[in-house]
């Protein structure tokens, strides 16, 4: 496992001497830093490793951790940064009827609500009306772009039906 080193957007810690590691029984794990080599000795354990006590440096981006010659994207936002779920009432609605939209997040980001493939931009917390329900079931999407391109979802649905 390595894990990219620095103090940039697309690095994961710039101080990686706090990384600990841990093995489960029967593995044996080598390294310090930002580097560590799990070895299996014995046993059947199925290989749950821990990596701890890593402090995230403070510029949102997306770095990758390397496991063996694969890279796993891992997406880092600001200390204190949230965005709650976007939530759709009713979640049931008759055809034509209208379902009430809230969201609420962090500001310093840029806002969006789509549907249909339209986006309307939205401030950090809010909620709308969403009328013209007609089809079986509709897809809303806010999407928060952080400063950086850094992008998080999230989705609400409303079933439309008699």
């Amino acid at each position: 496992v390595t894990l990219p080193i620095g103090p940039g957007a697309s690095d994961l810690t710039a101080h990686p001497e706090s990384i600990t590691a841990a093995a489960p029984r029967g593995w044996r794990v080598e390294g310090s830093g930002g580097a560590f080599r799990f070895t299996r000795e014995s046993g059947e354990a199925p290989p749950v490793f821990v990596v701890a006590g890593i402090e995230v440096n403070a510029h949102p981006g997306l770095c990758h951790v390397s496991v063996d010659e694969l890279a796993l994207p891992l997406a880092k936002f600001p200390p204190h940064f949230w965005v709650s779920p976007l939530v759709a009432l009713p979640q049931r609605v008759p055809v034509g009827e209208v379902a009430s939209l809230a969201w609420s997040g962090s500001p310093g980001a840029e806002y969006a609500l789509s549907r249909d493939g339209i986006s309307q931009a939205v401030a950090h917390a809010g909620s709308r009306m969403a009328d013209g329900l007609t089809q079986p079931g509709v897809a809303f999407t806010l999407a928060v772009t952080l400063p950086g391109g850094l992008v998080l979802r999230r989705y609400a649905f409303v079933e439309v039906g008699d």
